[in-house]
């Protein structure tokens, strides 16, 4: 099958999230049509470029503006008045930066010289006033 403007409108709305059926009435197919489409090998191929492209340039101004999602969760652990708030915040700032425990913490501290093994489950964090 070759491409037309309607074949990438529809995977447009698709990706965007739009349901068939509204995709559908606004580009003037059949609800057939376009499932007819998605078995379609070079539909489904661009389908899955589209959709990469899309991810890509999310994953980009993520990656961009992780500074600022970073210091506002800071802001929050710091600065909140609900206690809970500011424990999931700091739970968050530590689990996106130490990695996430586990109950079988397999995690080690590398500089220091004992063998002895971490049980985040045993820390016991304290809200900051």
């Amino acid at each position: 099958m070759k491409l037309g403007d309607r074949h990438r409108e529809a995977i447009r709305l698709y990706i965007k999230g739009e349901k068939v059926t509204d995709l559908c009435k606004e580009i003037g197919i059949a609800r057939r049509t376009f499932y007819d489409w998605m078995e379609d090998d070079t539909f489904k191929s661009e389908l899955l470029k589209m959709k990469s492209e899309v991810e890509n340039g999310l994953r980009i101004e993520l990656t961009r503006n992780s500074q600022k999602y970073l210091t506002e969760i800071e802001r929050i652990a710091f600065t909140s008045k609900d206690e809970k708030l500011r424990f999931q915040a700091l739970q968050y700032l530590l689990n996106h930066t130490l990695g996430k425990p586990t109950n079988k913490s397999e995690s080690r501290v590398e500089h220091i010289q004992t063998e002895k093994e971490i049980n985040w489950d045993d820390v016991e964090l304290k809200a900051v006033e």
